[in-house]
């Protein structure tokens, strides 16, 4: 009997140079933001720093690591510095897509950007907000 997956992965357009890449990024449905790696990739050490900072693990077998790009892994990501534009290049880099999926970089867009917009700031034993 032949099992149905979960969820679809769709067709990706890749890259001619893809077998040298080591991540898939998904852009349709429940599956959006998510990054696949491959952790046989020579390029997987690289690729498993640069994620660690800018998603979340989802799961981590042996061979293929998933990991989800989430607001407040993003917030986190923009907290050490990492600007939009780096995250997309880097992620264009690394990814057998032939492009960054638009929706991924709308989202990385709109949470990087969010960044240091309100702060709280502590001054004479009370606490403002301050806003950009």
């Amino acid at each position: 009997n032949f099992v149905q997956p979960k969820h679809q992965i769709e067709d990706f357009e890749l890259k001619p140079d893809q077998v040298k890449r080591p991540i898939w990024i998904t852009s349709e449905g429940k599956m959006s933001g998510h990054i696949f790696l491959e952790a046989f990739s020579p390029l997987a050490k690289e690729a498993t720093e640069f994620l660690v900072a800018i998603a979340e693990p989802v799961s981590r077998p042996f061979h293929i690591h998933e990991y989800k790009l989430t607001p407040t892994s993003l917030f986190a990501a923009a907290s050490v510095e990492l600007k939009s534009e780096d995250i997309i290049m880097i992620l264009d880099k690394l990814a057998k897509n032939a492009f960054v999926p638009i929706n991924v970089k709308e989202m990385i867009f709109e949470c990087t950007n969010r960044y240091g917009k309100v702060k709280l700031i502590l001054q004479a034993n009370k606490y403002f907000i301050e806003a950009e």
